[in-house]
């Protein structure tokens, strides 16, 4: 298994934006028990190479926004504007 397929249904917001832009799973407003419904079904409908596409899609989406790298290196062209933005 490549990565971790989410129907997540406590989060809404930034986390269900994310796991929407990522591809990595069906969400569901909390306390939405009909959309989580529709969440669970549309996982059991997909097939296991579409469960496995669309975890591997979900780790791909972290490794590009939030490993410690990637992080690290957005973080440096951040604070590297700031300061030659300060600069005389």
């Amino acid at each position: 298994m490549p990565g971790v397929r989410l129907t997540h249904y406590f989060f809404d917001g930034e986390a269900a934006a994310i796991i929407s832009d990522a591809g990595a799973g069906f969400t569901a407003l909390p306390g939405d028990a009909a959309g989580l419904a529709d969440a669970v079904s549309k996982m059991a409908r997909l097939s296991p190479k579409q469960r496995d596409k669309m975890g591997q899609t979900g780790r791909d989406y972290f490794l590009r926004h939030f490993e410690r790298e990637s992080l690290f290196s957005k973080l440096e062209v951040v604070m590297s504007d700031e300061m030659n933005e300060r600069a005389p």
